[in-house]
């Protein structure tokens, strides 16, 4: 029961809209049990939403695997698991995180807890954005293994002087060999008045519904011992409108895409 259970929960967060729940839940009515006419019905419901045809697809192996659950008590367990992600993207939860020296009366969350969470919260994407970086076992760790559960990597960090950037050493090294898409700021669509623009953010985007924006770069040093600040924002359409900026800048071509070596 534990199997289906979470198969349906995976499918209500990922369902992006009440006609593809609608698709679904109807494929499900007056289906007895999982016989290959009822999975063969849910699996055409999937291909209208792309997004959720894996979790789909887990969700029928649970159904196989669990006798006795016709396909109405499905269709309702799936319709309440959609009904609570959306209370919960629509719940905005906001906290402080910190590195550094911890004040005794006002406990904050870590900075390496607040990106770590992040990034196992990623079922589909995680967008990574730093300026620098340095090589740290832990952070390989975390996005290694979001990778490796399937979820699409990109990381937009800065490139050198000599590439049109700010660093003298090139960040890309410290994440070489990392399951990635790797961005830069094309330095032809970077503003050529004053100082050399940089691309200085830091932070980390999970699908649309939790990021944490902060001022530490992907280091040990920044993660463990500097003073740093930052928020984690879980629920809302904050996470979405940032994935969605950046995204955009994509499309456009001024993120542009580098292999390790180029910068």
């Amino acid at each position: 029961m534990k199997e289906i259970v979470e198969a349906v929960a995976a499918v209500g967060r990922l369902v992006p809209h009440q006609q593809a729940l609608a698709a679904l839940t109807e494929a499900l009515a007056g289906r007895e049990r999982a016989d290959p006419v009822a999975v063969g019905a849910l699996r055409v419901a999937a291909a209208r939403t792309p997004v959720v045809q894996a979790a789909v697809e887990r969700l029928c192996d649970a159904w196989r695997g669990t006798p006795g659950i016709r396909g109405a008590m499905v269709a309702g367990m799936l319709a309440a698991a959609h009904r609570a992600a959306a209370v919960e993207r629509e719940t905005i939860r906001v906290e402080p995180v910190v590195t550094g020296p911890q004040s005794r009366h006002v406990p904050l969350r870590a900075t390496r807890q607040a990106f770590e969470s992040v990034a196992v919260a990623a079922l589909e994407e995680l967008l990574v954005l730093t300026y620098s970086a340095h090589t740290d076992s832990r952070i390989r760790t975390a996005l290694t293994a979001a990778a490796e559960r399937g979820v699409r990597v990109r990381v937009l960090l800065e490139t050198t002087r000599a590439d049109g950037g700010t660093l003298h050493a090139p960040a890309l090294d410290a994440l070489a060999g990392l399951p990635a898409q790797f961005f830069v700021w094309d330095p032809n669509r970077r503003p050529r008045q004053g100082a050399r623009a940089s691309m200085h953010a830091k932070g980390i985007v999970a699908d649309r519904h939790s990021a944490f924006v902060t001022s530490a770069n992907l280091s040990g040093n920044a993660f463990d011992t500097n003073i740093e600040v930052g928020v984690r924002i879980v629920g809302g359409d904050l996470p979405a409108r940032l994935r969605d900026h950046f995204d955009a800048l994509v499309a456009n071509a001024v993120l542009v895409p580098v292999t390790p070596g180029q910068n």
